[in-house]
């Protein structure tokens, strides 16, 4: 299951000291809560079954910050501990579960995507170019060796 949950809330007030709270916790209710419930939901299908294979994701702005609002990038740095919390219950039921931090940052001709690895540490891996521009950005295709834990 790919569980890609996750609102990135107002850009704006970009600093800390203007924070909504209120925004925050609505950031945090989805992003977190959402990606809690569907491991659960996941799992519970999943651990009768005695397989499974759950990937959630992340971004590189929960990994570095100063790529994204203060709530979003709080709310994805929590997504690597989520999985690392609940990997050795999974995996004693035969699911796999993993977690990938992306990211579209051009180099060149081709993109790179960040994997969280589940030693804290990130290994960067090459998606193709599409050469297409989307709202401003460039969009890539992930090799399907990326997306395929």
């Amino acid at each position: 299951m790919y569980n890609n949950v996750g609102i990135i809330g107002p850009a704006i007030p970009p600093r800390i000291t203007d924070l909504n709270l209120n925004e925050f916790d609505r950031v945090m209710r989805i992003n977190v809560r959402g990606t809690v419930a569907g491991i659960k939901h996941s799992a519970q299908v999943m651990m009768p079954l005695g397989s499974g294979s759950l990937l959630c994701t992340s971004s590189i702005s929960g990994l570095m910050g100063g790529f994204g609002p203060h709530p979003y990038s709080i709310s994805k740095f929590t997504i690597p501990g989520i999985v690392k919390s609940v990997e050795c219950e999974l995996c004693r039921s035969g699911i796999r579960i993993n977690c990938i931090s992306h990211c579209n940052a051009s180099y060149g001709q081709e993109n790179r995507s960040v994997l969280s690895r589940g030693d804290g540490g990130a290994d960067y891996r090459d998606s193709e170019w599409d050469g297409r521009a989307l709202g401003g950005g460039n969009r890539c295709s992930q090799s399907s060796g990326v997306l395929g834990l």
